[in-house]
């Protein structure tokens, strides 16, 4: 889904800008998101890995065959 937002994103952004150029008559800079974007995909990728240790964690400390016994 994310790579579907980032395609329409791509696409989509000049169209907006060049059209509310002609409607506005004035010239809007074209700038990227520069390192915020970098940022947010840092920080998405680091939140996604830390929520993934911790089932794994939980998993490590419990015995399997008690688990499976106990229902």
């Amino acid at each position: 889904m994310s790579g579907l937002g980032l395609a329409l994103g791509v696409l989509g952004v000049p169209l907006v800008v060049g059209s509310l150029e002609k409607i506005a008559g004035l010239s809007l800079p074209m700038t990227g998101a520069g390192p915020w974007a970098w940022i947010g995909f840092l920080g998405a990728v680091s939140v996604a890995l830390l929520a993934s240790l911790y089932p794994i964690w939980r998993m490590n400390r419990t015995d399997a065959v008690r688990s499976v016994r106990t229902g």
